[in-house]
């Protein structure tokens, strides 16, 4: 019949060219699918790292505005409610107006010392004075009454009295002055005691002074970006740390390290001649590895009120070769056996076989399914 239709055979060939073409784009829309299914995947995984990341920063972040609190708290109950600097500019008035006192009353204290040995000096010669003129007066005394005649003649005795009350009120001055410098001794022994007290204060003034400079160098911002920032480093570093004894047990070709002061990390690769990569080049199941890692790291930083005891992984193990699934594994049963729960999500067969407690979601057929229990 087609021998009798000569156009039956044009198109015939036309509609098989036609088809072969609509299977042709057909295979190569289902070959772009699955492309963008397996970049879809990927950007779902970098999605998921990226949460995670921002998870664990708004963590370190919460615990360093804690401390942050905490810390201006302490500084505020220190400081008596006054800033820094209000409290630096009181110090040094402080220390100001102490030196200045102790400038004057080591002067007082060194005129006092010049008084009184000028005073000392007038004292002893007085005294060797008096006592001469002691001495020449009582020699005139008796030279008067024992060699006076017995018969009329001038009475000398009433000057010698004058003489003796001179030297007697002469004395009585001297010793006044005397007390009174003693005195002033007294008072300059006391300032100094004093200014020996206010050095010691400002000794402990300008140590106290020092403490707090430093501490307002280190991390004495006014709006705390820069303790903020310090907390965080060092958040980062005991959580790297604690990654990085995770990795020994399920990954040890890897380890965390820091880059530099900054906030970001990259994983160092034993095996390929100690490089460090940034964490844009992992692959899927390293990238999976490396976030276990950090999740397991943080449930072993919680403490206090804070207790990490469930932990939920969704997939990723379809990533990992054999060995590195085992040492997986065996650290989530560790976490198991510290009393945690741990649940996993996953089609990997060789996991399921090592989970003896499963809830399996059965499909049934036209978005219907059924779960069951096992163990």
């Amino acid at each position: 019949k087609w021998r009798e239709n000569p156009g039956f055979t044009e198109q015939l060939t036309k509609s098989v060219t036609e088809f072969l073409d609509r299977k042709e784009a057909l295979d190569r829309n289902r070959r772009d699918f699955d492309s963008s299914t397996a970049e879809l995947a990927a950007y779902q995984n970098e999605f998921e790292t990226k949460r995670k990341e921002t998870a664990e920063q708004e963590a370190s972040l919460e615990a360093a505005r804690t401390e942050l609190t905490q810390l201006q708290s302490e500084r505020s109950s220190l400081l008596g409610g006054r800033s820094v600097q209000e409290f630096e500019s009181r110090l040094d008035g402080e220390i100001t107006d102490s030196r200045k006192r102790l400038e004057t009353a080591q002067a007082d204290a060194s005129t006092l010392e010049q008084d009184k040995n000028h005073l000392e000096g007038q004292l002893a010669a007085q005294i060797t004075r008096r006592q001469l003129e002691d001495s020449q007066l009582e020699t005139l005394a008796a030279s008067i009454f024992d060699t006076a005649p017995e018969g009329p003649g001038p009475d000398r005795r009433p000057v010698a009295l004058e003489m003796s009350v001179q030297h007697d009120a002469a004395l009585s001055e001297h010793r006044t002055r005397i007390a009174q410098l003693e005195m002033e001794l007294s008072v300059d022994a006391a300032n100094r005691k004093q200014s020996e007290a206010m050095i010691k204060q400002l000794s402990e003034t300008n140590l106290r002074l020092e403490s707090w400079s430093l501490l307002n160098q280190e991390i004495g911002s006014a709006d705390g970006k820069l303790f903020r920032r310090i907390a965080m480093q060092y958040t980062l570093e005991i959580l790297l740390e604690e990654a990085n004894g995770q990795l020994e047990s399920i990954a040890p070709r890897y380890s965390l390290q820091r880059l530099g002061s900054s906030m970001h990390f990259g994983v160092l690769d034993h095996e390929s001649y100690e490089e460090l990569r940034p964490v844009q080049t992992l692959s899927g199941g390293e990238s999976f590895l490396v976030s276990l890692a950090l999740a397991l790291g943080l449930s072993h930083m919680a403490g206090g009120d804070l207790s990490v005891e469930s932990l939920f992984i969704d997939e990723g193990f379809g990533t990992l070769d054999g060995e590195t699934l085992q040492g997986v594994m065996a650290a989530l049963s560790g976490l198991h056996a510290q009393g945690r729960k741990v649940g996993l999500i996953t089609h990997v067969e060789e996991m399921k076989e090592q989970i003896p407690a499963q809830v399996r979601v059965i499909k049934l057929g036209q978005g219907a399914s059924r779960i069951e229990i096992i163990g």
